[in-house]
């Protein structure tokens, strides 16, 4: 008797919960319209209250956002893609959807998608990435890591292989990238003084730079001689 009641009780409850969540996806998809309104209207306040709205229509608002994604404007996209990078939790499904968005052909939108990687808990996906057959999605991996400022150990070996990488931007932004990390295993120091075998002036300062965060109050004397060598005058 006791499990008939208990069977009858949550077929009267049903209704209420689908209504509920008509309630809740209807109020995201309105979020996210309004999302949209300001973004191309270049509406910041009215960004910040549409996302207001998007947090509290929770889960349902996410799948709509990541559509959003795929608008023909690109500052709808870009808006998209910010929401997306602040919204909390951050599931799987947001970091690929953003990881897939820093490959894009457009290289602005591109930028966006690794901005908004960098407000998130997005680290053990990007570092995955560092491992993609796409060099833009390398590229910009390394990008996000480095403006994160922090790494995994387990993962500098995998930054210090893309110093040799046949994509010039992915070695230009392993260089970088360790220099804002400063890892402390590796040995990159000399991995980044290796780098200077190539003759490319523009290698050299990038090298310099990122040598030059590894000892923030003094100037090594391995930098001071490759700055002779490049040609490249001290910023005082």
């Amino acid at each position: 008797m006791t499990g008939l009641l208990n069977t009858v009780f949550c077929l009267l409850l049903l209704p209420a919960f689908a209504g509920a969540s008509e309630v809740r996806d209807g109020g995201a998809a309105a979020a996210v319209a309004e999302l949209r309104a300001a973004a191309l209207a270049d509406d910041d306040e009215g960004q910040g209250m549409a996302f207001d709205k998007l947090r509290s229509a929770g889960d349902a608002a996410l799948p709509l956002l990541i559509e959003e994604l795929r608008h023909s404007d690109r500052t709808v996209r870009e808006v998209a893609a910010w929401a997306i990078g602040n919204f909390e939790p951050f599931p799987a499904s947001a970091a690929k959807a953003l990881i897939a968005a820093m490959a894009d052909k457009d290289r602005v939108y591109g930028l966006a998608a690794a901005d908004a990687l960098k407000n998130a808990r997005s680290a053990p996906w990007l570092i995955k990435e560092l491992r993609a057959k796409s060099p833009k999605a390398r590229a910009r991996a390394l990008y996000v890591l480095g403006n994160k400022a922090f790494l995994e150990e387990k993962a500098v070996p995998l930054v210090l292989k893309l110093l040799k990488d046949p994509d010039p931007e992915v070695r230009d932004n392993a260089i970088w990238a360790l220099g804002k990390i400063r890892p402390r295993t590796g040995n990159p120091e000399q991995a980044l003084l290796a780098k200077f075998s190539e003759d490319s002036y523009r290698v050299c300062g990038r090298v310099i730079e990122s040598l030059a965060c590894f000892e923030p109050e003094t100037v090594h004397p391995e930098i001071l001689k490759l700055m002779t060598r490049c040609n490249v005058q001290r910023m005082v």
